[in-house]
């Protein structure tokens, strides 16, 4: 084999990420190659996205660029309003120190979210899932989820959006 064999990997990735990203389907996307010499498939950051989220805007002009995947924080509160902020991929965190109502705001349609709901010291909190979206849990859970109770527990809420309902699944206890 002649030449650098690890160069052809390279130039394949960039221009991979070149015709799917930058050029794609549509007008005018545009992505920062800047982290393909260093190993990472594409890094940037954006003013548009908050933090740990993708910024993406849904106009003809596309702009996608990575930001850090840290979680957002939550307000706890008797309801947590999750303003997701129109972008496609979140994740986020939550304590929650009584029974609470999640509503979500600015869900892309097609987009996937994750929250962390951890009870606080005492447990037994629950949370209802409210507004934002038609809520369809995995299993018949019509719209409700029943988190774990212990003090301290971990449960992860998934779900994905597809422009009127919230297919949600709950992975419970990740103590």
């Amino acid at each position: 084999m002649r030449g650098n064999p690890g160069a052809s990997v390279v130039t394949a990735a960039a221009n991979f990420v070149s015709n799917n990203l930058v050029q794609g389907a549509g007008a005018n996307k545009t992505a920062s190659d800047s982290g393909i010499a260093t190993g990472n498939v594409v890094t940037a950051s954006s003013a548009a996205g908050a933090a740990g989220q993708l910024a993406y805007s849904a106009g003809a002009n596309k702009a996608l660029s990575y930001a850090s995947l840290s979680p957002s924080t939550l307000t706890d509160g008797a309801t947590i309003t999750w303003a997701i902020a129109s972008v496609p991929a979140v994740n986020a965190t939550v304590t929650i120190a009584g029974n609470r109502t999640l509503n979500i705001t600015n869900a892309v349609t097609g987009g996937t979210y994750v929250l962390r709901v951890v009870q606080d010291a005492t447990g037994t909190r629950t949370l209802t899932l409210g507004t934002g979206c038609t809520w369809k849990v995995v299993s018949g859970g019509a719209g409700a989820i029943t988190l774990s109770t212990a003090a301290n527990s971990v449960d992860i809420l998934s779900f994905y959006y597809d422009g009127t309902n919230c297919y949600a699944n709950l992975g419970k206890n990740y103590n």
